[in-house]
């Protein structure tokens, strides 16, 4: 709650860098969890997509005909899931929930009323919850590696915005989340990387036309 918090305070004063667009974003997270560590062993333990659910507030702001900067803070869900190759209603499912922070650096261009935009910049991700699903899975389980607290990126993002009546905008952009660290790790050096793609859609709200 206090890194929630003192996140958005650093948001309030960020958008007093002739802040121009307020948004809410909201929509899919597509993850999987991709094993490291192991030499020689050709193992996966959670190789399956895992479909999530992601939503964050942004700003973006010192805007030029050709250039912003765009931060937001948000709530991310991110994971992977083994399924049994001969039974298929045996599945595990592993999701760390996070407060995700970003901060990119965006290129556009406007045509008419759209604008198409590709930005990149640093994330961190701070985790919150791990959950397993089923919870009764064996005890074995509990020496797989454990989740991380704090995962380190970037975040990739193209896009596009309709400018429409009233100074609102609407958008979808998709992303990719790479980390420079691993989501999970262990003593024995086995670890777990996520490989992480968003789809969101965005509404906005311009306050300087």
């Amino acid at each position: 709650m206090k890194i929630f918090i003192g996140s958005i305070i650093l948001l309030s004063c960020i958008s007093n860098l002739n802040a121009q667009v307020f948004k809410l974003e909201n929509g899919l997270a597509f993850s999987k969890l991709q094993t490291k560590g192991i030499k020689g062993a050709n193992i996966d333990l959670y190789p399956h997509k895992l479909t999530t659910y992601q939503i964050s507030l942004g700003i973006e702001y010192l805007q030029t005909k050709h250039f912003y900067l765009s931060s937001s803070i948000g709530y991310l869900e991110k994971g992977g899931k083994y399924t049994d190759i001969v039974n298929q209603s045996m599945s595990e499912r592993h999701i760390n929930q996070y407060i995700t922070i970003n901060t990119l650096t965006c290129l556009k261009a406007n045509i008419r009323h759209e604008i198409y935009y590709l930005g990149i910049g640093p994330r961190i991700d701070i985790r919150t919850n791990h959950k397993v699903s089923p919870p009764d899975i064996p005890s074995y389980t509990n020496q797989w590696p454990s989740p991380n607290s704090l995962v380190y990126g970037l975040k990739c993002e193209v896009g596009f915005k309709l400018q429409l009546k009233n100074n609102w905008e609407f958008g979808v952009n998709t992303a990719y989340l790479p980390s420079f660290n691993s989501t999970h790790s262990s003593s024995y050096n086995l670890k777990l990387r996520d490989q992480t793609f968003t789809l969101t859609f965005m509404i906005g709200y311009n306050i300087c036309k």
